[in-house]
C-alpha cells in the first residue's frame, strides 16, 4: 500500500513540476492552494538538511494527511457528466472566481471516452452482424428448404419404424411368454394329476388319434366363483351392519340414560285433591287398557277407549269384542278398504315429552302386553313414486315408522310436497305383524340390505336400511 502511494505521489509531484500551469488552470484556487502547501511539505521534509532525515513512511504519512488528499472527495452531476469538486468550475476564492477550464476539460474526456467506446461496440458487433445475415440470406434459399423437408420426412419415417419395432417386439415378447407359462402350466398339471383326488371334467367334442370318442376331459381351468358368492358378500355386508347396530346401540343407551337422568331430577311437586281425582281416573283408564290394548289385533280405530263411567267402559269392550271377532271373519278384500294405522285423538296425550325418545309411537293404540323390541334411525321407504326416510319402531305386536326426512321424487331426485294429494302425506305410520303373511329379503342399489313385507291386504311395504 505505501509503495502505491509513494508512486503515486512521485506522479503528481512530476506533474506539479513539469505542468504547474495546466494544474493551476484545471484545479479551483482552494484545490491548487492544497496541493501546493502539501508537496511543498513533503519537499520540506524529504530534504537532508538535519542530521535525522525522516523515513519514506514518515514522508508518505505526511502526504496522506494533506488537505488536498483529505478533503476535496464530493462530485457533481451536470448533464449526465460526472464534475470533482476540484475541478475548475466558475468557484469563488477569497474574492477571486476560477476560470471553467477544468469542467470543459471533463466534459470533451466524457464525449471522447463516449465516442471510443461506440466505436468499439460497432467494431466488435459489426462482424456477428454481417454473419447472422449471410446465415440468414443462406436459409432463405431453395437448397436449405429441400434439406430440411428431407430431414423431416426421414425424421418420420425413422420415428414410425421405430414405433413398429417397438410394438412388434413387445408382442413377440408377449406370446412367447404366453406359451411358455402355458406349457409350464401344463407341465405342472401332468405331474401333479396323479395325485389330485379332487378332479373336475367337463364335456369334450375332440377324439383321440385312434379317432375315439370322447365325453369328458379333466377340467383344468375351473373356477368356483367364490368372488361372486352371495353369501360372501352378504356376510361381508352382514358384519359391517353389526359393528353399525353395535354403535347405534350404544348411543341408544346413552340417550336413554340421559333420559333417565333427566326424569330423576324432575323437581318434586305437592299434589291437591284435584290431581288425587285425576290419577284415580287414569289409574281406572289404565286397567281397563289405556292407548288401547289390541288382544285380537282388530282394527285400530275400532278400540279406541273413553275414560267414562263403568258402564260406558264394559260396553266398550263388547263392542270391541264383537268387532274383532267379526275383523277374524272378513276377507281380505275386506281387510284392503281398512286403514293401517289410526292414531289417539284423546286430549290426555301428551305430545311435548321428551323423555321418550319415541314419543310419537306412543300415539297409535299399543295392544295389552306390547313391548319393544329394536329401533332402526336410518330406514327409507322405497315405493315406485317416492322415497321417505325416517325412524322404524318393530315392537312385539307392530312396526312403526316415524318419517324424519323430505319426501324425494324417484325420477326427478326433487323435494315432493306433502299436501296428500300430489304426494304422499308426510304422517307416522303402523302395520301390525298378525296382518303379516310374507317376508322377503331384496337388493337394493345392487346391496343387500332391503326388506319387502306382504300383508293380508294385498299391500306391500319396501325398507331399506342404510
Amino acid at each position: 500500500l505505501f509503495r502505491v502511494i509513494l508512486e503515486l505521489r512521485e506522479i503528481i509531484l512530476a506533474a506539479y513540476r513539469g505542468r504547474n500551469e495546466v494544474l493551476r488552470a484545471s484545479l479551483s484556487p482552494e484545490a491548487y492552494e492544497a496541493l501546493s502547501q502539501g508537496l511543498e511539505e513533503v519537499t520540506i521534509i524529504t530534504t537532508p538538511n538535519t542530521s535525522d532525515s525522516p523515513s519514506k513512511e514518515a514522508s508518505l504519512r505526511a502526504f496522506l494527511e494533506n488537505n488536498w488528499v483529505a478533503g476535496f472527495h464530493d462530485v457533481v452531476l451536470e448533464g449526465g457528466v460526472v464534475i470533482p469538486e476540484q475541478i475548475a468550475n466558475g468557484q469563488i476564492y477569497q474574492g477571486q472566481a476560477a476560470s471553467t477550464r477544468g469542467r470543459r476539460a471533463i466534459e470533451e474526456l466524457a464525449s471522447e471516452s463516449s465516442a471510443i467506446v461506440k466505436e468499439y461496440t460497432s467494431l466488435l458487433n459489426a462482424p456477428f452482424t454481417v454473419y447472422c445475415e449471410n446465415q440468414r440470406k443462406w436459409a432463405e434459399t431453395d437448397a436449405v428448404r429441400d434439406c430440411e423437408y428431407e430431414g423431416d420426412v426421414s425424421v418420420k419415417s425413422l420415428s414410425s419404424k421405430y414405433r413398429t419395432d417397438i410394438v412388434d417386439s413387445n408382442k413377440s415378447n408377449a406370446q412367447r411368454f404366453t406359451l411358455a407359462l402355458q406349457r409350464l402350466t401344463w407341465i405342472a398339471q401332468l405331474a401333479n394329476d396323479p395325485w389330485n383326488q379332487c378332479r373336475h371334467w367337463t364335456f369334450t367334442s375332440c377324439t383321440d388319434l385312434l379317432y375315439r370318442r370322447i365325453v369328458f376331459h379333466p377340467n383344468y381351468n375351473f373356477d368356483t366363483h367364490l368372488n361372486a358368492s352371495y353369501e360372501l358378500s352378504l356376510g361381508k355386508e352382514r358384519e359391517s351392519y353389526q359393528r353399525e347396530e353395535e354403535a347405534r346401540k350404544a348411543r341408544k343407551e346413552r340417550k336413554m340414560a340421559e333420559a333417565v337422568l333427566r326424569a330423576a331430577i324432575v323437581p318434586y311437586t305437592e299434589s291437591t285433591d284435584e290431581d288425587v281425582e285425576e290419577d284415580e281416573d287414569l289409574d281406572i283408564c289404565d286397567k281397563e287398557g289405556f292407548l288401547g290394548w289390541d288382544m285380537e289385533g282388530g282394527d285400530d280405530s275400532l278400540d279406541q277407549p273413553k275414560c267414562n263411567d263403568d258402564k260406558n267402559g264394559t260396553k266398550a269392550r263388547a263392542d270391541n269384542e264383537d268387532n274383532a271377532s267379526i275383523d277374524k271373519k272378513t276377507n281380505a278384500n275386506n281387510n284392503a278398504d281398512e286403514p293401517e294405522w289410526d292414531q289417539i285423538e284423546s286430549t290426555d296425550f301428551d305430545e311435548s315429552n321428551e323423555l321418550d325418545p319415541f314419543f310419537w309411537a306412543r300415539k297409535f293404540m299399543w295392544a295389552e302386553g306390547e313391548h319393544f323390541v329394536h329401533s332402526f334411525e336410518s330406514v327409507v321407504i322405497v315405493s315406485i313414486q317416492s322415497t321417505r326416510s325416517g325412524t322404524l319402531l318393530l315392537t312385539s305386536h307392530g312396526i312403526y315408522f316415524h318419517q324424519t326426512g323430505d319426501t324425494i321424487d324417484v325420477m326427478t331426485k326433487e323435494k315432493m310436497e306433502d299436501d296428500g294429494k300430489n304426494g304422499p302425506s308426510r304422517q307416522d305410520k303402523k302395520w301390525k305383524l298378525n296382518r303379516l303373511t310374507d317376508l322377503h329379503g331384496r337388493r337394493y342399489m345392487l346391496r343387500a340390505q332391503a326388506l319387502e313385507l306382504f300383508f293380508a291386504n294385498m299391500e306391500g311395504l319396501f325398507l331399506t336400511f342404510n
